[in-house]
């Protein structure tokens, strides 16, 4: 089954549609001028209680006075005729029953109490209201027992004699006569037909609170099936039904998916994938029924297997029933009087219509052929207009979303894809970002992500330094998951970046200018996707700078601080990589008190940004050489180069060759390690050394060292400044309350050690000073799954950890109280510049353009 396009037209106003969902869209945002969108929500409820009390009816009548669906009000209990005197106490188990014609022998009811005090409509107005009767157990003890206490006219009495004045037994036809005009007389009066009203809706004018007082309870009950729930006013029963039985979000039957609209189950059904099987069902006919509440319905499938749809018209009632959105004389008679010119009319009319439709389809079909010949012939001009091919409608399910129908603006297309390749200094990694223009900010409905294999020394480009080719190969195996996740029809239209970081940058302008060179090339010589341009950066050594923003865009996009129309307070990133690490936030400077300035300084930290309608002023830097892998290498010749200065400069050199002791290893363990001198060093340009834990912890000793490497004291040029001389805000003044997320290694160190989305740094602090402990501070970790081996594979996690907490303390002056949150990903997608960048990539302002295939001729 595949779709098709059809003429599905709308009963009420005549349009057509060539997709079922269009239809039920069209009724569902209300663009139908008969039936509004509130018409078709409670259309929907009403098929849905309907539905439900179908499934249930004898719990359902017992639920609600006087309605239908209830067992039988008229038992025949007695063919010979016989009194009728009023509803036994066993009818009022549950305080909701029916009332029926009374057993000949019952317990003893005044009725008159009885009828005035607990029944206010009852069907049987005749019966005497001084009528006694006494209960079968006391006929039994007058006849067995002779200390009894009976009553002398049961003994030995007719029933002439016991009642006088009652009227004589009528005869079956008689009776059932007087009975059926009673039963319809009651029924005009009080009966409650859940096929015709919305009795339990209370904006309905068919809602009658008395119909779910229990007379028992003497409360209120909801007549909805399964809930118990009871009330003493009416309006808090109504209250409740608002809150609590609102209409219930569409669900498809077959893989109980739940979707947000009914117009995208509906289309979910026109396409069904190979998980949901519900066009080939049983029950597809009734479930599209009732999930449209009737206005949709199928005509089963043509000698293609396309399923043939309709719009339908709803009766309340049974087909029979008038309809509740018609037009009065809609369907006049041509023998009424002056109905022959109306018909003539509407016959004219319908004639129009059909013409109309016709041309439509012509037209539209002239349209796509001209438009794939624009973009097919070979001209030289043909993507100079920035145009998207496609439209904003789907052509089909792979390039269309359950969220909306059509693009917010016509220029945008649907769908669309973009790809950005992280190229890292310890591998590259791609993002396959799937949006939808259904508003007007893009939303973000799916993320693919691979990377390279690790490998000793690394994946990333900058680990293949002058085999320029081998390193462009290394993305293939990122590139065939872009042509995998991409539709074959967006191919063409899906923008590709690679945006190199820090260890491309420590390469040197000769190698990685080379590497840049044969990416971009194999990129565009073997896929299908337009590379961004290299005036716009798509092949580069992305600036730090962008690198910090484009994470801050990311985290706030998915947080939802930005993008919409609220101007909320936005988080703060600081991202630690491998050989760099960015801070990101938006200062508030509310008052220049106290030597705080009124706005932020001018300088290379200023960060002008607009997006989402919104413009925003950022502070951000970029600290190249203080990643984590960097800081490694910084603590380790801090350690070396105080053992050469304490030896002197002597050339005995043996001490290399023993193991070195650093507080930053833990106890018991040793790592060999590399450590690039400098060029001109006495010791050598790089030395091998083992460096080896001491006998106790000391981290206190291995946070100093790492301070040590953040260079404090260097001159500050413009205060505030963090380390390493470079100008900063004060977080405690400007940024005190909002939001601040860490992420890369801040998340992959502290999270495999049980460390919980959100803590303190004094928090980390203590974590750190448990690791460098060793030993027994250890046993509190076999309970995290993870993370004793977390810490034997890897010796240097005292030293990483130290190195975070003097970065984000010392370093950037972050109070130790001050809450933080890491984060790999939000809403299940990856944190990072990534799709911040790709963000812009949107636009073909960005650089790049559709590929076309020219045809030769």
């Amino acid at each position: 089954m595949h779709q098709a396009e059809q003429d599905v037209a709308c009963k009420y106003c005549d349009r057509i549609f060539v997709r079922a969902a269009g239809l039920v869209h069209h009724y569902e945002s209300g663009q139908c001028k008969k039936v509004s969108a509130k018409d078709f929500a409670n259309v929907r409820h009403h098929k849905t209680f309907v539905a439900a009390a179908l499934k249930n009816p004898e719990k359902f009548g017992t639920t609600v006075r006087g309605s239908t669906m209830a067992a039988s009000v008229v038992e025949n209990e007695d063919d010979a005729g016989g009194v009728t005197l009023g509803p036994l106490e066993d009818d009022l188990e549950g305080g909701l029953a029916l009332p029926r014609p009374l057993q000949a022998e019952s317990d003893l009811i005044y009725l008159h109490e009885t009828v005035e005090s607990t029944w206010p409509a009852q069907r049987y107005s005749h019966i005497t209201k001084q009528t006694w009767l006494l209960p079968s157990s006391r006929l039994s003890s007058a006849s067995n027992d002779n200390d009894a206490d009976t009553h002398p006219v049961w003994v030995g009495a007719t029933s002439a004699e016991l009642f006088p004045n009652a009227h004589p037994t009528p005869v079956t036809s008689e009776w059932s006569a007087r009975l059926a005009a009673m039963d319809e007389q009651w029924k005009k009066e009080n009966d409650t037909n859940i096929f015709r009203v919305r009795f339990w809706d209370p904006t309905a004018p068919d809602y009658d609170p008395d119909k779910f007082w229990d007379t028992v309870l003497e409360l209120y009950r909801c007549p909805f099936v399964d809930c118990e729930n009871v009330y003493a006013l009416p309006p808090d029963l109504a209250r409740h039904l608002l809150a609590s039985h609102a209409p219930p979000r569409p669900r498809c039957p077959t893989c109980l998916r739940i979707f947000r609209s009914t117009t995208a189950l509906t289309a979910h059904c026109e396409a069904p994938t190979a998980r949901c099987k519900i066009g080939i069902s049983q029950d597809f006919d009734k479930a599209v029924m009732d999930f449209s509440g009737g206005f949709l319905e199928t005509k089963g499938t043509d000698a293609d297997g396309v399923v043939q749809w309709a719009g339908a018209v709803v009766r309340e009632g049974g087909l029979n029933a008038p309809d509740p959105f018609e037009k009065p004389d809609r369907h006049i008679g041509e023998s009424t009087p002056g109905s022959g010119r109306f018909m003539n009319d509407v016959r004219v009319a319908l004639m129009n219509q059909g013409q109309r439709a016709r041309y439509i389809r012509t037209g539209g079909i002239i349209a796509i052929v001209l438009l794939a010949l624009y973009y097919l012939v070979p001209t030289s001009n043909i993507t100079a207009h920035g145009k998207l091919p496609g439209g904003d409608v789907a052509s089909d399910p792979s390039v269309g979303t359950t969220k909306c129908m059509k693009s917010y603006s016509s220029s945008k297309p649907l769908i669309q894809y973009a790809l950005m390749i992280d190229a890292g200094s310890t591998g590259s990694r791609i993002h396959v970002y799937r949006f939808n223009n259904c508003g007007p900010t893009p939303e973000l409905e799916h993320e693919d992500f691979e990377m390279t294999a690790k490998k000793e020394g690394g994946s990333g480009l900058s680990s293949y330094k002058s085999d320029a080719e081998g390193a462009a190969k290394s993305l293939d195996v990122l590139m065939d998951v872009a042509m995998k996740s991409v539709p074959d029809k967006l191919k063409s239209c899906t923008p590709v970046a690679v945006k190199a970081t820090a260890g491309l940058r420590k390469l040197g302008p000769e190698m990685s200018e080379a590497i840049l060179r044969a990416v971009r090339n194999r990129l565009e010589t073997v896929y299908p996707f337009p590379v961004v341009a290299e005036e716009k950066g798509g092949v580069e050594v992305m600036d730090g700078k962008d690198e910090g923003v484009y994470a801050w865009i990311t985290t706030n996009y998915l947080l939802g601080k930005i993008g919409g129309p609220d101007k909320t307070p936005t988080a703060a990133v600081f991202d630690l990589g491998g050989g760099s690490t960015q801070i990101v936030f938006q200062p508030t400077f509310k008052s220049p008190s106290g030597g705080m300035p009124e706005k932020l300084a001018e300088g290379d930290h200023k960060y002008e940004l607009s997006f989402g309608g919104r413009e925003f002023t950022l502070y951000q830097h970029s600290y190249l050489g203080y990643g984590l892998m960097a800081a490694r290498e910084n603590l380790h010749k801090v350690v070396v180069q105080a053992f050469y200065d304490n030896n002197g400069a002597s050339s005995d050199r043996r001490w290399l060759s023993e193991p070195i002791l650093n507080p930053c290893i833990a106890p018991g363990m040793s790592r060999q390690v590399d450590i690039p001198m400098g060029a001109g060093h006495p010791l050598g340009e790089t030395v091998s050394v083992n460096m080896t834990g001491p006998a106790e912890g000391s981290p206190t000793q291995c946070r100093a060292l790492a301070e040590k490497t953040l260079l404090k004291d260097a001159e500050c040029k413009l205060a505030p400044c963090a380390f390493n001389g470079v100008h900063q805000p004060s977080l405690d003044k400007t940024f005190s309350r909002e939001d601040v997320y860490l992420f890369s290694y801040f998340y992959d160190r502290t999270q495999p050690l049980g460390m919980p989305e959100s803590f303190t740094l004094r928090e980390l602090k203590d974590l750190t000073a448990r690791v460098c402990e060793g030993g027994q501070a250890w046993d509190v970790f076999h309970s995290v799954e993870g993370a004793m081996d977390e810490l034997r594979d890897r010796p240097e996690t005292c030293l990483d950890l130290n190195f975070m907490v003097a970065l984000l303390h010392t370093g950037y002056e972050m109070p130790i109280d001050r809450e933080v949150k890491i984060a790999k990903k939000i809403k299940g997608n990856e944190l990072g510049w990534c799709l911040g960048a790709s963000l812009p990539l949107l636009n073909q302002e960005s650089g790049w353009k559709c590929r076309v295939r020219e045809i030769s001729k």
